[in-house]
Order: C-alpha cells, then structure tokens, then sequence
C-alpha cells in the first residue's frame, strides 16, 4: 500500500462513525446541552445541576475521542495493511531488485518510514535499510542470477538513497538541537562495513569485465564510486558531531569511537604511503632498466619520496593533539595529509601512464622493425632462391650443348 492510500484511508477513518466519529447534530446538541447547565443559576445552592449520567456520558464521549477511536484506527489498519499480506511480507524479506516480491519488501520499508514517530526513528530505519541494501548486493553479486549486473546497479542506487536520507535526517536533529550522539555513533560503526562491501563490489566489476561489458562495467563504478562518496560524506558528518560531544564531555561514551576512527585514519595513511613509496620504487627501477623512457622535466621522483615521507612527522603532531585532548584538531591534521596523499598519488599516476604510453610506442616501432627485418629476409630468400634457379638453370643449358656438340661429331 503507498504512502498516499495509507493517507485517504486514515482520512476516510477519521469521519468513520464506526470509529467513533460524532455527527455534527449530535455535537451541536451536547454542546447545547453542557453549555444550558453551566449557564444555570450559580447561585442555587445545594445542587450543581449534573446528574452522574451527564458525567458518565462526558466522559465516554471524551475517552471515545481521545483514545478510543485512534486506537481503532490503529487496530483497523493493522487488520487490513498488515493481517492481510503478512505472508507475503514475509516472503519478500529475502528477495532482491529483480524479484516478484521486491516491490513488497520496499512498499514495506515506506510504511515503516510513514509510520516513524520521530526524525531519530526514521534515521535509525534509513541505517537499518542501507544494511539490507549491502545485503542485497553480496547476494546479487554470489548468486547467478541473470542481468544481475543491472539488479546490482539498482540496489547500490537505493543504498545511496538511504544513506542520504540517513544523513539528511540527522542534520535536521542537529539544526533542531536534538541528541544526535546515539544515532552518530550507529552510523560511524556501520563505516566499515559499507568500505568493505563496496570495495569488494567494485573489485568484483573489475575482475568480471570481459569484451562487450565495458558500458555496462562504467555504469555500475560510477554507482559505486557514488555511494562510497556518500556514505563517506554521512560518515564524517557523523564523526563531526562525536568529536563535539568529546570535547565537550571527555568522559562521553563516543570517546571509543572517535579513538577508533583516529587509529582507522592513521592505518589508511600508513598504508597509502607505503603503496605509494613502493610505486614510486617501482618506476625507478623500470627507469634504470630502460634507459629509452624519460620522464618530463619537472618529474622529480626524490622529491616525491620525500614529501610522503614527510607525512610521517605530521602523524605524528596529530597524535599530540588527540592526546591533549584537541580531538578536532588532530582530525583536521590527518584530513590534511590524505589530501596531499591523494595529490600525489595522482602524480604518480600520471608518471606511470606516460612510461606505458612510451614503453607501448617502443614496442610498436621494435615490432615495426621487426617487421620490416622480417620482410628483407624474405626479399633475400627470395632472391637467393632466383639465382639458385638461374645457375641451374644455365648448368643444363651448359650439359645440353656438350651432349649437342658430341651427337654432331
């Protein structure tokens, strides 16, 4: 059922007598009734006016008003949206984009949204969805299905969208001054997960690529370079909002957290270092093999060496700051070095494309040679070949004039 049936259903239910709605008459006619009492004489002693049945029948009409009949409501929509498909539901947990079922499952997850008594509540459902959405893709991508490709691309999209709705829903509590550390620390811990699935989705599309599935390979990396983007985006968001609370409150149970995501940083720094001084490492030596490759004039790989080397010292200043407790600071630092990490890793990707590009022109004018070796030889052999012919030719013509000049004496 959508969000706009859900809507005109409750709307219907509202005016539905059987729900306990009062007719306009009826309402006039108490109102009338209540106010005739209260406009009695005051002064009368004795007697208030009211007879225990006035007030039983207030009550009823008030309780039938404010809990009867949304309690109706509930139990009515519960018979009918709920009581009616449960097995259905209950089948389309397991399914995937692409299955009979899945509409179910989605139409299900709009409910839940629809039904969410606060902001925290439906952000807490958007983290759960983006989890049943990782799910969705690790089946998709072990399983044999057909076209599963296009059902990956589907699922990393819906992911994307709830992790988005994930991130827009907690800034909204943030701006409203909400507590938002519950919900922060959730999402940070759930980073992992959505780096490791995602990686592996996008190694997966590599390993599978094969003549004629380029497009389509191209299409699913810019889905998931689009959702590593955002849920890199929500997760710092959230890392920002625990960082506040930690310099504000040291003692804060989002202490752990925010020292785990520092030592998680500092581990992706040191790894990309070292892959970076080995690449670095790497062209050296190609350089030194091939004497035929040079590089452009303002390629200065000792230099490059030396500024990622750099970066180790500057870890190290985050460390003193997260240890004097300059929680935000330190962040600020090591957000500073994957910058200049990722400048220089594209350098050296511009170093090795230009020593492949040269390496491949290398091979074309070898083989060109080659080539060209190949076909003197064949002109030679050719020829040999010729003037074999011809000398035997002219030692035939030599024996048949002897055996001439004999017959004729």
């Amino acid at each position: 059922m959508s969000s706009r049936q859900l809507h005109n259903l409750l709307k219907a239910a509202k005016h539905d007598p059987s729900f306990g709605k009062m007719s306009d008459d009826a309402l006039s006619s108490g109102r009338e009734a209540l106010l005739n009492k209260v406009s009695g004489d005051i002064e009368t002693p004795v007697q208030s006016g009211y007879q225990l049945s006035d007030f039983t029948e207030y009550a009823w009409w008030t309780f039938s008003q404010t809990i009867l009949r949304p309690v109706m409501v509930g139990v009515g929509l519960f018979v009918l949206v709920i009581g009616g498909s449960l097995s259905s539901v209950s089948a389309s947990s397991e399914s995937v984009p692409g299955d009979v079922l899945y509409p179910v499952k989605i139409a299900t997850e709009r409910m839940q949204l629809t039904l969410a008594s606060s902001t925290e509540k439906r952000a807490e459902l958007h983290i759960e969805f983006a989890d049943r959405r990782l799910e969705e893709i690790t089946d998709l991508r072990s399983s044999e299905n057909a076209n599963k490709n296009e059902k990956v691309i589907v699922a990393v999209e819906k992911f994307n969208e709830e992790v988005t709705q994930a991130s827009t829903a907690m800034q909204e509590m943030v701006e409203s001054g909400e507590d938002v550390i519950e919900l922060a620390r959730a999402i940070e811990q759930k980073t992992d997960n959505y780096e490791n699935v995602l990686a592996e989705t996008e190694a997966d599309i590599e390993a599978s690529k094969t003549e004629g599935t380029e497009e389509e390979s191209v299409v699913i990396e810019e889905a998931v370079n689009s959702a590593k983007e955002q849920a890199d985006q929500v997760t710092d968001a959230a890392v920002d909002v625990l960082v506040e609370n930690v310099e504000n409150e040291p003692e804060s149970p989002a202490y752990e957290d925010v020292q785990k995501r520092f030592q998680k940083d500092m581990l992706d720094i040191d790894t990309s270092v070292k892959l970076t001084l080995g690449r670095l490492a790497v062209i050296e030596s190609t350089l030194n093999n091939n004497k035929d490759i040079i590089l452009a004039e303002d390629v200065d790989l000792n230099a490059l060496s030396s500024r990622i080397q750099d970066f180790s010292d500057q870890v190290h200043d985050a460390m003193g700051y997260f240890a004097a407790g300059g929680f935000r600071r330190a962040f600020d630092v090591l957000g500073a070095i994957e910058a200049e990490i990722d400048a220089v890793e594209m350098q050296v990707i511009a170093i090795e494309l230009d020593i492949v590009a040269q390496n491949l022109a290398s091979q074309e004018v070898d083989s060109l040679q080659f080539t060209v070796d190949q076909e003197n030889q064949a002109d030679q052999e050719v020829q040999e070949e010729t003037d074999d012919k011809s000398a035997q030719t002219e030692e035939v013509e030599g024996v048949q004039e002897i055996e001439s000049d004999s017959t004729v004496e």
